[in-house]
Order: structure tokens, then C-alpha cells, then sequence
């Protein structure tokens, strides 16, 4: 821990409002060179600060973060599109990545409470200094050329992922047609002006190609991960679906396309039931709740596993990427019980929830 930091809106310097009761600073994370510098610089979510969320940006400095230079965003600053509201909850979900012109990376903002839950994104790009909003933009299923219609509930942005250039988009709240909550990811390219809908995709369990079939509560898109998995150089789009089987859940593994996006061609579809995952699949355990793809493969979480009588402990999966995509062999199971790992399996832990890179 040396050399160990604590940030919180009432850090010394730091740009933005005091700290409050109930804003979850911290909510949503994202790292990248934002600003131009040769550190990292970190995106902070805090979705429940009034009015309407907010983000900070904190600068990379040869010892950490600094609050120097720190940025605050909300749907009310300058050249941000909309304005905030209560309950929008701007800046729940973060991701960063190259969707834009630049060789600095962009921020993606989630505010899946925007328009009574329909669910709006932003994308700020990187500049020196920091972020700016010039040429930003706000995306939803109002959008011209994206698919769906803006319904309340939706959750438009829950999820994000920057696949190469291209803008996944998880909207778990979806209906299709009768099927409430089946879900649906939406792909937006990537361009020198940023994402466009030229040559988007949608993409359900209904879709050609896609494994199983959407049904009520799958809430397909939930969660979301990008990176090279094993089939090519482009990067691979991981699309949880925790809601499958009564609450088991699963993970729809889409290969990376040429251009940009996702292709269903050579698509898995895994689950606890898979050939060689490991633990056993049952109601609520919420398999693809959580996701992330590193230089191992896949980590999926399943936060409410349970560890024998613990319930709602929670589990972690990794399954490693291979020349033909995602493989469980030699997968690992891990909670808060395996050798090695501090504490200890507690019920409503909820171990895996969340996971990083």
C-alpha cells in the first residue's frame, strides 16, 4: 500500500461539488490517457450526485493522481448536450477508448436513467489538458440510424464497451415484442468525427447466428467487455445476459469483425452448465453479471453463487482465450474461499460483482 491514495469530492483541489450523502462516488471507473500527458488519467462516476450525476476526471502524475487540472462533468456543463436532471443518473457506467479522430482516448458516459430509464450516452473526446466537449455527442434510441424505440425502463447505456473503434452499447431493459427485459446491445462505428449509426448493429438473442433465443428477463446486454480473445486482431465483444435460466445466466461471446463491430459467425454462447466450467448452475446465481477481458481471457463474475450453504457469496470465472475464441479448458473457479485469496466467503458478499482490467 505505498504510496497508496483516497480520493473523495471533498479531496483537497479537487473540481466539482462537496461530497453529499448517496452520491456513490466511485459508482463507475474508467482509465486511459484522457488528457494528452504520458500517465493515465482516471474517470470517476458519481451517477446519484445531485442533480443528475456527474463525472470527475483526475489527471496521471508521475506519483499517482493529482487533483490538479481535475475536471467535473455534468449533463449542465458547457457544450454537454441536455441538461441534468434528478434521476438521470449521468455517469453510472464509464468506458474508454479510441472512437474518435484523436490518438488520445475518448470517454463514454452511460446515463441510463435519462428520459424515465430510456437511457442516453455521451462521448466526450481528449484533448490536452483533459476532456472536451467539443464535438460531443449524445446517443440514444432516438438517435437517427439507431435501432429500437426510447421506452422507459430501457436502461440505454447500462453497459458500455469500446470494441476497436466502435461503440458497444448494452440496453438490458429492452422489450422484444411480448418478452420484457430480453435485452439488446447496440454497436455504433467508430469515425474520424467519432461513433456513427453508419453501419450499426443490433444485436439480441434472436439474432442470426446468436445461440438460444431471447425470452422475458434475460436482460441480454447487462453487462459488457471488449478485447482480443483469440480469433484475430480485431477485438471480440463478451455480452452478459445474467438474467438466462431463471437468473443462471450466461455469456454470449461475439467474434471481433474486420471494420468494426461484432460478427455472430463462430459466436459462443457459456454458461455453468458448459463442458468444463466449473460449479454448478442454478436460479439467481447471475453468471455474466459482471465481465472483463485481459491478457488471460475472460473473468466472468457470478456474484450470487453460492459457496455450498453461504448464499449469495458470489464466484468468479476465467476462461482462457484460445485460436478458435473463448475455451474452458483449464478454467478456474474463484471466490473468497480459494487458497490464497484474503477473508472469506460470507453470505451476501456478492464476490464478483464487478470486474476491472
Amino acid at each position: 500500500a505505498t504510496g497508496s491514495q483516497l480520493w473523495t469530492r471533498d479531496a483537497g483541489g479537487l473540481a466539482g461539488p462537496a461530497a453529499a450523502a448517496g452520491d456513490h462516488f466511485g459508482a463507475a471507473l474508467a482509465i486511459a490517457d484522457l488528457g494528452g500527458s504520458a500517465n493515465r488519467d482516471l474517470a470517476v462516476g458519481v451517477p446519484d450526485g445531485a442533480p443528475g450525476g456527474g463525472v470527475h476526471l483526475l489527471p496521471g502524475a508521475a506519483a499517482g493522481l493529482t487533483a490538479t487540472g481535475s475536471q467535473h462533468w455534468t449533463q449542465d456543463s458547457a457544450g454537454v448536450a441536455d441538461a441534468a436532471e434528478a434521476g438521470d443518473r449521468f455517469g453510472a457506467t464509464l468506458a474508454a477508448g479510441d472512437v474518435g479522430s484523436t490518438v488520445r482516448r475518448d470517454l463514454v458516459v452511460g446515463v441510463p436513467g435519462e428520459n424515465a430509464g430510456a437511457g442516453t450516452v455521451h462521448v466526450l473526446y481528449g484533448a490536452a489538458g483533459g476532456l472536451t466537449a467539443t464535438g460531443s455527442r449524445q446517443w440514444g434510441e432516438a438517435s437517427p440510424g439507431v435501432a429500437g424505440d426510447p421506452v422507459a425502463g430501457d436502461g440505454f447505456g447500462a453497459a458500455l464497451a469500446v470494441v476497436g473503434r466502435a461503440l458497444a452499447i448494452g440496453v438490458p431493459g429492452e422489450d422484444l415484442g411480448t418478452r420484457t427485459n430480453a435485452g439488446a446491445v447496440e454497436v455504433l462505428a467508430g469515425s474520424s468525427g467519432g461513433p456513427t449509426a453508419t453501419g450499426s448493429q443490433r444485436w439480441t438473442q434472436d439474432s442470426a447466428g446468436v445461440a438460444d433465443a431471447a425470452e422475458s428477463g434475460d436482460r441480454f446486454g447487462a453487462a459488457l467487455a471488449a478485447g482480443a480473445l483469440g480469433w484475430s486482431t480485431p477485438a471480440d465483444l463478451a455480452i452478459g445476459a445474467p438474467g438466462e435460466n431463471a437468473g443462471a445466466g450466461a455469456v454470449h461471446v461475439l467474434p471481433g469483425a474486420t471494420g468494426g463491430g461484432a460478427t455472430a459467425t463462430g459466436s459462443q454462447l457459456w454458461s455453468q452448465n458448459s463442458a468444463n466450467v466449473a460449479g454448478v448452475s442454478a436460479a439467481y446465481d447471475h453468471f455474466g453479471a459482471g465481465l472483463a477481458v485481459a491478457g488471460f481471457g475472460l473473468a466472468v463474475g457470478a456474484p450470487d453463487d453460492d459457496a455450498g450453504a453461504i448464499r449469495d457469496s458470489g464466484a468468479v470465472h476465467v476462461l482462457a482465450g484460445g485460436a478458435n475464441g473463448v475455451t474452458a479448458d483449464g478454467s478456474q473457479l474463484w471466490t473468497q474461499n480459494s487458497t490464497g485469496i484474503a477473508d472469506a466467503a460470507e453470505a451476501g458478499d456478492r464476490f464478483g460483482a464487478s470486474l476491472g482490467r
